[in-house]
Parts: structure tokens; C-alpha cells; sequence
């Protein structure tokens, strides 16, 4: 019995079977690639930056006030 095919992996190219929800040969997540949004929202960029920034200034000021 043959499975049906979904399509391509749009990373690697190999043939996807419609029930998996990753690629056999690489691993990658099916629903992944164009036309597809992305996970990564302007607001959670902008909370992952500041939050860098504040561990840097803090780490900093460590460094500043025990030297």
C-alpha cells in the first residue's frame, strides 16, 4: 500500500508522506517555509533585545563598582 505524497521538504527536496509532521531525511518541520508566518513577532524581538541590553548594563556596572 502506498502512502500519500504531500509534497517536498523545502529544505532538503525529499518527498513528504501527508500524516508526518517532519521530514524523514532532514527533520525538518513540514509546516516551516513560505507562506508561512513567522514565529518570531516584532514585540517578542523588541523584549528579547531590551532584555539583553539589561543583563549587559547590570553585568557592566558589576564590573565597574568591584573594580
Amino acid at each position: 500500500m502506498s502512502v500519500p505524497d504531500a509534497g517536498v521538504c523545502a529544505l532538503c527536496g525529499t518527498p513528504l508522506v501527508a500524516d508526518g509532521e517532519r521530514c524523514r531525511m532532514c527533520g525538518m518541520v513540514v509546516g516551516i517555509g513560505p507562506g508561512r508566518r513567522s514565529p518570531f513577532t516584532r514585540g517578542a524581538m523588541w523584549a528579547t533585545i531590551g532584555s539583553l541590553l539589561a543583563i549587559y548594563v547590570v553585568v557592566l556596572l558589576l564590573v565597574v563598582v568591584l573594580n
